[in-house]
């Protein structure tokens, strides 16, 4: 009988060893993947709006994100300031961007800055993650669980001086299990669970290097995150109060996207995106 328990506890050993050495070469697969990051630097619709020309570009200099692009929604023109652990510190937005006229090498940052319809955005960090954003009357303010995952977004409105919205994230184990959506101006709740793929999302790619919180492309990525919260992985499906409302495929080089055919069904839109990285 002693021998009998003496193999069940060499098997059981064995066992452990081998659901850890799977656990730890998955966390070293995606540790590996984060170390080879691939910035994106240009997002293309096939279905062009009337609106779209030049699809959304991404511009680094000095191994930083400086200027973002964008005309998912109306041309618009970013600019990224960073504080001195590296991470974006200030967002200046500005919208009605003539893009035949931008050069990066000669653009007017002073007088940009200072220019009367300039919307900016700060990140406050606390221990090297972010803790508050600030943009216009809205703070967002972070909670984190005590393996430092985002566990809520509080979102406050400074001319009302009360919350309008918390967004709670629950886990299980190393996996987003579910985020609950509670409207305090409504008292409404929406609960989202998703499917992901195994692949690096882009967007996180830079969250990781710049820490950037959100990026307002109105495109794939930005329909199936929410706010606070980048995700790892891409989205494949996404579920409100159970029912689908967002869907995407992908095509991959390198773990990372390079084409998604996404449909927001709630809205209506569907589309097909080109992705292309810096070499």
């Amino acid at each position: 009988m002693k021998n009998v328990n003496k193999v069940l506890i060499v098997l059981l050993t064995l066992l452990h060893g081998c659901s850890s050495d799977t656990v730890n070469e998955q966390k070293e697969n995606d540790n590996d993947n984060l170390k080879k990051l691939r910035l994106v630097s240009k997002i293309k619709s096939l279905n062009l709006k009337p609106w779209e020309k030049y699809g959304d570009t991404l511009i680094y200099k000095d191994k930083k994100l400086r200027f973002s692009l964008l005309e998912g929604q109306s041309y618009q023109i970013q600019f990224y300031e960073y504080n001195q652990n590296g991470k974006i510190s200030t967002i200046y937005h500005r919208g009605d961007l003539n893009r035949n006229e931008f050069n990066p090498n000669t653009f007017d940052i002073a007088a940009y800055k200072v220019s009367e319809d300039i919307d900016i955005e700060t990140y406050i960090y606390e221990n090297d993650v972010i803790s508050e954003r600030h943009r216009g009357r809205y703070i967002h303010y972070f909670t984190y669980d005590e393996q430092n995952r985002v566990k809520s977004v509080d979102q406050f409105d400074t001319i009302g001086q009360s919350f309008y919205e918390i967004w709670v994230f629950n886990y299980n184990g190393d996996k987003l299990e579910s985020i609950r959506r509670n409207n305090l101006e409504t008292g409404k709740t929406t609960i989202y669970t998703y499917e992901f793929d195994d692949m690096v999302n882009p967007f996180y790619a830079l969250k990781e290097e710049f820490g950037l919180v959100e990026l307002e492309t109105s495109r794939a990525l930005y329909y199936n995150s929410v706010d606070g919260m980048i995700f790892k992985n891409n989205v494949k499906k996404r579920f409100e109060n159970g029912e689908l409302t967002y869907s995407a495929d992908f095509e991959y080089d390198g773990g990372y996207p390079i084409r998604i055919s996404w449909t927001y069904y709630k809205l209506n839109k569907s589309n097909v995106e080109n992705y292309s990285y810096r070499d």
